[in-house]
């Protein structure tokens, strides 16, 4: 009996010492989370709703503005929370003192409290806006139209959180332009002076309305029943949460792609976690491009004995195509690291096309470091191709459009750099 009543006893002071945190469900208000195991801090997975922990445990909690809740810390953008047996200390309780009884009380007033638990942990969002661009980027040609994610700021400046280049006929995007880097928002979000004219967009939601894959209408039965087959839905082309947290709710169906699901949920994902870590371990930014291009094919038979049978591209009635290709110019802003091409076929027809007409680099997945604990799934089709390539022979291929224009533009400003230098050289002799 006496060693029942000691093991309730410790059960009980055991669940009393547990420190919780609550999450918001919106991904624009969770900080970037860590906790600490020995000596060494892992991230928290960014699906949690609940942090839960024992006496002496602690995370740390990073937003890019500020803490908007709890009201101890609202004025930071970092705090390091660790548990003890009466909750959180609170760095800004006051006590009083009673003179009296020669001792100090708590004061008892509004957020004054000596230990807080329990408490919902958030931080402030920033409002974005979207804007046309009176002059294209380099690499969203004509007739597609450029928009920009920013802020205003003095000075005719602005904040940037990303560059959009949109298919204004169908209302989807082709590409887009951000910054990738850890948990520091200056460097994800760049102030630059302002290129040329904008004017903002309003009502966003309404003028890029959502659109569900299942409601394609096809005007050929087959091409039906192979997307049927497919299954593809809309999804972010964004697919790293902490940079597609800005851009849910209100420019969420800007983003939005249709992709074949064992590809996103399969070696994309692989990849995208593998490259979080790159960036983590590295502290190295890197300038990120990432579009569609492409139209995914089905096969078509010509009667039902399965015989001359054509890749036929899959167009729905308002003429809207699947991307065949998702991928990611990933240019690092390091002298040490090379700038590389992460190309997702987005289809699970891969077996009945020919090679030769999908794969048009060199894959070097296999020579990246950061990719070697990963790429050996690359290849797996259920899982969806991923090839690696050079960012030079992409351009040589014109299969990416937009991607070609950024690597020729880079390029002549590099040969401009050169040859500025070899004067400048000439004339100093």
């Amino acid at each position: 009996m006496k060693l029942s009543a000691l093991i309730i006893c410790y059960v009980i002071a055991h669940v009393e010492s547990t420190c919780n945190i609550r999450l918001s469900s919106n991904l624009a208000e969770r900080p970037t989370i860590s906790e600490k195991i020995g000596n060494h801090y892992a991230d928290v997975p960014g699906d949690l709703l609940q942090i839960s922990l024992e006496t002496y445990e602690e995370i740390h909690a990073v937003c890019e503005t500020q803490f908007s809740s709890p009201s101890f810390v609202t004025d930071k953008t970092s705090w390091t929370f660790k548990c003890t047996d009466r909750g959180f200390a609170n760095p800004n309780y006051v006590p009083s003192y009673d003179y009296y009884n020669s001792r100090y009380n708590s004061r008892h007033e509004a957020n004054n409290n000596e230990y807080e638990n329990n408490f919902l942990l958030t931080c402030k969002t920033l409002k974005w806006n979207l804007y046309e661009s009176s002059v294209n980027f380099s690499w969203c040609p004509h007739p597609f139209v450029s928009y920009l994610l920013a802020r205003p700021l003095q000075n005719a400046e602005y904040q940037y959180l990303a560059e959009l280049c949109v298919n204004i006929n169908t209302r989807t995007i082709v590409s887009m332009f951000y910054m990738a880097a850890t948990r520091v928002a200056t460097k994800l979000y760049p102030t630059l002076p302002g290129k040329s004219s904008v004017s903002e967009i309003g009502n966003v939601i309404n003028h890029f309305p959502f659109y569900n894959s299942i409601e394609y209408e096809y005007n050929n039965d087959q091409i039906k029943k192979w997307v049927d087959f497919a299954k593809y839905e809309r999804n972010s082309l964004l697919q790293n949460t902490q940079y597609r947290k800005n851009f849910d709710f209100e420019f969420s169906r800007l983003l939005e792609v249709s992709w074949w699901q064992g590809l996103r949920l399969g070696n994309w994902i692989l990849y995208e976690e593998a490259f979080s870590q790159h960036l983590n371990a590295t502290h190295i930014n890197y300038e990120v491009l990432s579009g569609v291009s492409g139209s995914v094919a089905v096969p078509i038979y010509e009667c039902s004995s399965h015989t001359n049978r054509t890749m036929t591209e899959v167009i729905d009635k308002k003429g809207r195509t699947i991307p065949l290709y998702i991928w990611q110019y990933l240019k690092p802003k390091a002298d040490n690291q090379n700038a590389v091409v992460i190309i997702g076929i987005n289809t699970p027809f891969y077996n009945f096309y020919n090679v030769k007409d999908l794969i048009f680099c060199t894959n070097i997945c296999h020579t990246i470091e950061w990719l070697q604990n990963t790429d050996y799934t690359f290849s797996y089709t259920s899982m969806g191709v991923i090839i690696c390539c050079t960012p030079e022979e992409v351009a040589n291929s014109k299969r990416l459009e937009g991607l070609s224009l950024a690597v020729q533009e880079e390029a002549e400003e590099i040969e401009e750099e050169q040859a500025v230098t070899v004067n400048n050289t000439t004339d100093e002799e």
